[in-house]
């Protein structure tokens, strides 16, 4: 902090403080308060400002008269500071609305660094039905009980299921932990150490020609919010698109969920939801609320409330 005044040299002297005489400010001045909380709580962002507030009280003169307080506590009967008065008369209410006017906001990721896909390969064959299923190879220490009911080859998944039942276990990466403890395919008369499991996933196509491999797309990167006009052309509601993964943004690919028809009664977009960004919303109780976005999916958006906002006058 700065402090004092300028010297003889015309430079300013930096004090500083130990971090624990801000921390004795904040408890006897009850700053946590102004959180709803009596102790300090970094899930709050806000507590950055009150720490603000304390360093900002954290003076020469602060730090005299807590030692006068800590001289005074116990004839008081307390164990280390005598009670602080505030700074001035209407300190609390001011400091309360300053805090309660703080909007947290987040840096959003906007970019394309990251994951494009998932690093396992994929592969498309045609089921039963006469549609076509996901399948992935898995080595059998890998395989979680649940993707034995989805091994492909019949005889392997009741290989898979003697062996499993016959050593009492139903962790397929316990039981087969080690490779010579694998079951052996009485068709193929050796070890089975990798199965192909059905996986209820959407996959895209990467590379060209023989290439080509089937992955699982990363993250999702935006959700493209448009306008619906009405027939005079006035927007009068909106409308989620479909959901841009990174891998798409990064291959510019994500206008094709633009409309083609740009005529007057086609969807505009408006902007693109990303996560991390900050919303006003009607909130469950009347008022407006600010929310965060967690996560954006096909058909789902997760958000999380930042603090109530109350409603205008």
């Amino acid at each position: 902090m700065y402090g004092g005044v300028i010297d003889a040299d015309h430079q300013r002297r930096v004090q500083t403080l130990a971090g624990g005489v801000t921390a004795h400010v904040r408890r006897e001045l009850g700053l946590s308060r102004f959180l709803g909380s009596d102790v300090k709580t970094r899930e709050d962002h806000r507590h950055h400002a009150v720490d603000a507030i304390a360093v900002a009280l954290t003076g020469t003169a602060m730090v005299q008269r807590l030692s006068l307080a800590a001289e005074a506590a116990a004839a008081l009967n307390r164990r280390r500071f005598a009670p602080l008065d505030n700074p001035w008369p209407t300190f609390q209410s001011d400091a309360q609305h300053a805090i309660d006017a703080i909007i947290p906001s987040f840096r959003v990721e906007l970019g394309l660094r990251g994951a494009l896909h998932n690093d396992s390969y994929y592969s498309l064959q045609r089921a039963p039905d006469g549609g076509t299923r996901v399948v992935k190879r898995v080595r059998l220490d890998q395989l979680s009980a649940k993707d034995v009911e989805q091994i492909v080859d019949p005889i392997a998944r009741e290989v898979v299921r003697a062996a499993l039942a016959q050593r009492g276990q139903t962790d397929p990466s316990i039981a087969f932990a080690e490779p010579d403890n694998h079951p052996v395919h009485p068709r193929a008369s050796r070890p089975i150490h990798k199965v192909r499991v059905k996986e209820s996933v959407k996959t895209l196509a990467v590379g060209h020609g023989s290439g080509v491999r089937h992955v699982k797309p990363g993250e999702n990167h935006h959700l493209p919010i448009y306008g619906v006009p009405d027939a005079s052309g006035v927007i009068t509601r909106w409308q989620t698109g479909k959901v841009i993964s990174r891998f798409e943004a990064a291959c510019r690919d994500a206008t094709a969920a633009v409309p083609i028809d740009h005529g007057a009664s086609a969807p505009r977009l408006l902007f693109d939801l990303h996560k991390g960004d900050i919303l006003e919303i009607d909130g469950p109780s009347g008022g407006r609320e600010l929310v965060r976005v967690l996560q954006i999916s096909d058909g789902d958006v997760q958000l999380w409330p930042l603090r109530a906002v109350p409603r205008p006058a």
